[in-house]
């Protein structure tokens, strides 16, 4: 009597589980992430193909609507007060004196000088000079001006000269600037 034979697929299948440190539940497992990944995938596909078993109900109106075929429940309650007549409101007595004036007769006043920001003004001063621009320096970090610029105290940048021998900047108040 030859020896018995064991089943090889059933073998083959343990030694390829064994191998990979994997088990049966895991197999279980990753096919029911498959599957359930199937058919995410497969269920917009469904709704796309078949819309009218999705989309919503149409409304059909039998045309028929009647005051007397109307359910006693949605009836009118009946009016509490019967509707006003304009003999009915109360008169008011309303002041009809014009109390505003509308400015003409009133002399017009100055315009009001600007008002400088209170404070100190920042410091700058005047590194370089280039091509017609200047580099300046504050607290804020080094900035390239040229004619017209704005400048840190609010001033704007007249010209840019030399005199001297040396390169100056001249700001829309008048202050000079030299390279240090």
């Amino acid at each position: 009597m030859p020896p018995l034979q064991t089943d090889t697929h059933d073998t083959a299948w343990k030694r390829f589980l064994h191998r990979r440190g994997l088990t049966k539940g895991d197999l279980v497992i990753t096919a029911g992430g498959l599957g359930l990944a199937f058919a995410c995938a497969a269920f917009p596909w469904y709704v796309f193909m078949n819309q009218d078993q999705f989309g919503p109900r149409e409304m059909r109106f039998s045309g028929n609507m009647t005051p007397g075929s109307l359910a006693p429940s949605t009836a009118q309650p009946p009016l509490v007060m019967s509707p006003m007549t304009p003999d009915e409101f109360p008169m008011m007595e309303l002041d009809l004196f014009a109390t505003g004036t509308t400015g003409a007769d009133e002399p017009r006043k100055a315009a009001a000088s600007p008002q400088p920001f209170p404070g100190e003004l920042p410091a700058y001063r005047l590194v370089h000079v280039a091509n017609g621009r200047a580099m300046i320096e504050d607290d804020g970090g080094i900035f390239v001006v040229q004619p017209g610029s704005t400048l840190p105290d609010g001033t704007s940048v007249s010209k840019i000269e030399q005199r001297e021998g040396k390169w100056v900047l001249v700001n829309s108040n008048g202050s000079v600037l030299t390279v240090e």
